[in-house]
């Protein structure tokens, strides 16, 4: 267990611990009150709260937002010295918004911590910001680190994260520096108000993230940059226990693009693979170019299909057009959840022509040997069904997308 003091009246306990394997942590945060009478020990008025991610897939957590029906109460039993026992109960909430009834214990010595390899720090604006991390994970070649922090409120809902680095690093997650100005790095921190979300993206902020070690499945980084008001992020620095890290080989010919939604929710992915394999092919008059890509060791399938009266060659292909030039399909589906259980899909079709989203591919070269191009404009996705249940779609900007095959 780490433990962390604060300021606030009277005393705040905050306890975090994991699991014997590494994936799966506990956050309590709790905080005494010796004066009150008839005496428990603690003040549950206070913003306590309980937060326990399960196999990094998915999170219960006490909901501040829904009192007096989702809290948690606390009871001290004993404290001798920094020796701290104390009982909890209440209820839970997990990423689907469904409810659970806890009841527990835990023990710990006060002003100790087992140095897990699971934390973050950083200056904002020098403002500190430090915690742990709830998930670790490589999911379509970028290592995604979603955080809280020890002491804040855990507002943390199912739009916006308290704390999340994104490094899109490879299937290999290897030493290097990364910049978010190649589309390589996200950042974002949410805060209390009055400034309350601070975000990097490949177009807002600029950050540096330089990987300095990765052994096993540990990897240690520092970050440095400004946010999209222009704060400065000094001295960040982070250490990670990557859940079921498998390293994949970087093929020489790869995909890439970014995804986001409105910059105000912060609310940003990066996703990259191999190139499988590149095909013309003609059928019923029509010529295709069908381009095939894959990641998270062939568990996520990345494609590309356009098609025309004429060969395909250099310029653009679009949905909402044709017959000559035609964007049959783009897509990305994933086979690795997220810590909140949603995994990615994301796509354009016929089907979504005239649906208000427009995307396109630009050919940049063709010959019998390679080609090589961008997409752009928006997609489709499914990142939002978390929270209204499976088939629910939005709609998401497309960046720094480009793709390089052979035939």
């Amino acid at each position: 267990m780490d433990f962390v003091s604060s300021s606030e009246p009277d005393s705040v306990i905050v306890a975090t611990g994991t699991s014997y394997d590494k994936k799966a942590h506990i956050h309590f945060k709790l905080f005494m009150d010796r004066t009150k009478y008839p005496s428990t020990g603690t003040n549950n008025s206070w913003p306590s709260f309980l937060i326990f991610d399960t196999a990094a897939n998915n999170i219960v957590r006490s909901n501040l937002t829904l009192q007096p029906y989702q809290v948690v109460n606390y009871k001290i039993d004993s404290i001798t010295g920094n020796n701290l026992v104390v009982t909890y109960s209440g209820m839970l909430t997990d990423s689907k918004l469904r409810t659970h009834t806890i009841n527990g214990k835990f023990s710990c010595k006060l002003y100790t911590g087992s140095n897990e390899p699971n934390k973050f720090y950083c200056l904002i604006d020098s403002g500190k910001r430090a915690g742990y991390f709830i998930s670790a994970s490589l999911n379509a070649n970028t290592l995604i680190m979603e955080g809280l922090d020890y002491i804040d409120v855990a507002t943390m809902d199912i739009y916006r994260r308290e704390f999340r680095i994104l490094v899109r690093t490879g299937g290999t997650i290897k030493p290097g520096i990364y910049k978010s100005s190649d589309g390589d790095v996200s950042f974002i921190s949410v805060v209390p108000p009055p400034v309350d979300l601070y975000s990097v993206v490949d177009t807002l902020g600029n950050m540096t993230v330089t990987i300095e070690s990765v052994t096993g499945n540990v990897v240690r980084g520092t970050f440095s940059g400004t946010d999209q008001w222009r704060f400065p992020i000094d001295t960040g620095s982070f250490v990670c226990n990557v859940a079921n890290y498998v390293p994949q080989h970087d093929a020489a010919n790869r995909w890439k693009f970014a995804a986001w939604i409105d910059h105000a929710f912060g609310d940003y992915n990066c996703y990259a693979g191999n190139i499988s394999n590149a095909v013309k092919t003609a059928t019923n008059g029509r010529n295709y170019l069908t381009i095939n890509g894959e990641s998270d060791n062939g568990a996520s399938v990345f494609k590309i299909v356009v098609s025309s009266t004429s060969p395909i060659i250099r310029g653009l292909y679009l949905i909402d057009g044709g017959p000559d030039n035609l964007l049959d399909s783009l897509y990305f589906k994933s086979g690795i959840a997220t810590w909140d259980g949603t995994i990615p899909y994301l796509y354009s079709h016929q089907g979504t022509a005239g649906g208000g989203v427009e995307t396109y591919c630009y050919i940049d070269y063709i010959d019998d040997k390679t080609v090589s191009g961008t997409f752009y404009g928006e997609i489709f996705d499914n990142l939002e069904d978390v929270i209204f249940g499976p088939g629910y779609s939005g709609a998401r900007k497309i960046h720094k997308a480009s793709f390089a095959a052979n035939f």
